[in-house]
């Protein structure tokens, strides 16, 4: 999972059958494969992965990782990647005999990047694995290298094996002329039994040879098909990967419980009055100019980001149905559109400025809460200014600096 950034299927070197995802394993559910698992807990969980590395060549660790956090048992799995310089030892993986959250991961005492985008973390990792290429190229080419060796080691014992050949047919040209002159001098029969006797050690290593280079070759011919079957397996695994990145890589959203259950209820209500009408969530409206504020947005926003939105004309309606379900529904907020100035735009160096959206209510709205936000790049600049935020979620305001969880 961590190589290839895919987490997808699970305990495939067990059963390649397996059902088992990633959530299975993040919170703990134990079973047999094909029957219902069992859940340790409901709880918020926490689980880290991570492999240690030794550069040899320049005598130095790395490590690459995710993090991923489960909120309970219903909502999606948030993945953070990391790839830090250092050993096991100097990073902060429990705290307090408990996973380390995101302010308590450290290496060396230093606060760990987490990387938010899969794809993001699959080209850092592949960068830093030496330039590792897309998906598995490099591994096959390899591979290859290592099949077009062997073929040149089979090529240099079948040549080795003639050369004996040759030798031995010569010794037995000798024996020959030993056995036409024999019966002329008793003492050329006893050379003759002489270099027999020499001869024998001799043939039986030859043959002794033969039969280890037979061997050989066939392993040699062996280890040649199971390298060309990897290679085999390796491509499709690649063409799978750049099938399960690409899916990766489209927008997903994960909102809160009471999110989910209010904006259903109001649905509802719309369909049996006949109201052809979405309920929004207000951060699926939005889009993003510049990444780089991204964290900015999303942290400044907040649970602001998961309020819901309706036309103006069906706020009224909207807000009864909440009202009838505040007893089991709280926490989220229902915007009032009608509320809103749609004359405003958004304001020039604000965070409203970085946001896009086809969604007018949700225009208004965004201009209404970050207008009076303004993108800083130091410290300085935030003194300036009533509300100041900068790309790394310093914020200022109230007179007063403090950092905002990136969300």
């Amino acid at each position: 999972m961590v190589l290839t950034t895919n987490v997808k299927n699970f305990n495939q070197a067990a059963n390649d059958k397996s059902k088992r995802n990633l959530k299975g394993y993040v919170r703990g559910k134990t079973g047999i494969e094909g029957q219902s698992y069992k859940i340790a807990h409901n709880k918020s969980t926490i689980s880290y992965v991570a492999l240690e590395f030794y550069e040899q060549s320049k005598k130095r660790y790395f490590v690459l990782g995710v993090k991923m956090d489960s909120p309970n048992e219903d909502a999606e799995i948030k993945k953070r990647w990391f790839c830090e310089e250092g050993s096991f030892d100097d990073f902060t993986f429990i705290e307090d005999g408990k996973p380390a959250t995101d302010e308590q991961f450290k290496n060396n005492g230093k606060k760990v990047v987490l990387i938010r985008e899969t794809y993001e973390a699959k080209d850092k990792f592949y960068r830093r694995m030496g330039n590792l290429g897309n998906g598995n190229g490099h591994l096959i080419s390899s591979l290859e290298k290592d099949i077009s060796n062997l073929k040149n080691n089979k090529g240099q014992y079948n040549r080795t094996l003639e050369i004996l050949k040759k030798q031995l047919h010569q010794t037995k040209k000798v024996q020959i002329l030993l056995d036409e002159v024999s019966d002329k001098l008793d003492l050329e029969k006893v050379l003759h039994c002489k270099l027999i006797d020499d001869l024998e050690p001799f043939e039986k290593a030859i043959n002794t040879l033969k039969q280890q280079i037979i061997t050989q070759k066939d392993e040699h011919y062996r280890k040649i098909s199971e390298l060309e079957n990897i290679s085999r397996q390796l491509t499709e695994r690649l063409q799978q990967l750049q099938r399960d990145i690409s899916k990766l890589q489209k927008n997903q959203f994960s909102y809160p419980e009471t999110t989910q259950q209010l904006r259903s209820k109001i649905q509802e209500e719309f369909e049996k009055r006949n109201i052809d009408v979405s309920v929004a969530v207000f951060a699926e409206l939005l889009e993003l100019k510049d990444s780089t504020w991204q964290n900015a947005v999303e942290g400044y926003l907040n649970t602001q980001r998961f309020n819901l939105i309706v036309p103006p004309e069906y706020y009224d309606i909207a807000a009864q149905v909440y009202n009838e379900n505040k007893e089991k529904i709280h926490s989220v907020a229902l915007v009032n559109t009608q509320a809103l100035d749609y004359s405003v735009v958004p304001q020039k160096n604000t965070l409203a400025d970085v946001i896009i959206s086809k969604n007018k209510y949700a225009i208004a709205y965004g201009c209404y809460l970050m207008n009076p936000v303004v993108c800083s790049q130091t410290l300085e600049e935030m003194k300036k200014h009533s509300i100041a935020i900068t790309p790394e979620c310093m914020l200022y305001k109230s007179k007063s600096l403090r950092k905002i969880n990136p969300a």
